[in-house]
């Protein structure tokens, strides 16, 4: 089956079309517009993937990459399951208070949230760490009380993984 993009023009209010994912928490298999897969003997149901407006991404067959903001953004945001990659200096300079980053997410960019001086949390649901660069600013100068949540169950594992190494002492479990 040839997957297609958003063409009965579905839409969400502050949201905008990234791509379709075989799980509604977009943690299945992601599918571009023009991807292919082999139809098993049910149905394929396919799950939107809303990415919020104010940020600029990038769909690459199931790659989906968050590369930076188009407009001032603040409180606390969602990254939505699907999405693979935040960019090196994707929300530097941001007015983000918290943020919650999917296990999808398999790297994060140097500086990726630097300067953001009001980032006070960030939270991770993978298991496993996302890849950061060996000497990460990924989360320099942020806010002073700044705490990364990670699954309890992994908390040892991020706190030694490389670039996480440099956050151990903000590294704590849920």
């Amino acid at each position: 089956a040839i997957v297609l993009g958003n063409t009965a023009s579905l839409a969400k209010t502050g949201y905008v079309f990234a791509a379709w994912n075989s799980q509604a928490s977009g943690m299945g298999v992601t599918y571009s517009a023009g991807a292919t897969f082999t139809m098993a003997a049910a149905n394929a149901i396919l799950y939107p993937i809303w990415i919020q407006a104010e940020l600029d991404f990038t769909v690459v067959g199931a790659q989906i990459t968050i590369i930076g903001y188009n407009a001032l953004i603040s409180g606390s945001m969602i990254i939505p399951g699907g999405v693979t990659t935040i960019e090196g200096n994707a929300f530097m300079y941001s007015g983000l208070e918290g943020v919650t980053i999917p296990a999808s997410v398999a790297s994060i960019g140097a500086s990726a949230f630097s300067h953001s001086f009001s980032l006070a949390s960030v939270t991770l649901n993978g298991l496993v760490a996302p890849a950061l660069p060996a000497t990460s600013s990924a989360f320099a100068s942020c806010h002073a009380g700044l705490a990364i949540n990670v699954p309890t169950a992994s908390l040892a594992a991020y706190q030694a993984a490389i670039g996480w190494v440099d956050y151990a002492s903000i590294i704590v479990g849920y």
